[in-house]
């Protein structure tokens, strides 16, 4: 026998807007099997990352164009960008 529950209810999905998305009245938005048991979505860890990823801030290509031209010049000081790495880190900590 199949595992899926039929569908009920006395409401068809309407369109919304010019697009193809089809939009499902709330109360029929989950759907409960005759057993009593819910139906449940679950991501893979590659769906999860990707939507982390797509979380991240956008990427500052000026600030890294900067950086790498210092980097070129041999004028990039890195001590000076340790030295303010560290003292951030040492105030999170106090």
């Amino acid at each position: 026998m199949s595992d899926i529950a039929p569908v009920s209810g006395s409401t068809p999905p309407s369109y919304t807007g010019g697009g193809n998305r089809v939009h499902q009245p709330s109360q029929e938005a989950s759907s409960t099997r005759s057993n009593g048991s819910a139906d449940r979505v679950e991501f893979s860890p590659g769906a999860q990352y990707l939507s982390k990823l797509r979380e991240l801030p956008d990427v500052r290509h000026d600030l890294i164009s900067s950086i790498r031209q210092q980097l070129a010049d041999d004028t990039y000081t890195i001590e000076d960008k340790l030295d303010a790495a560290i003292d951030d880190m040492a105030e999170d900590l106090i």
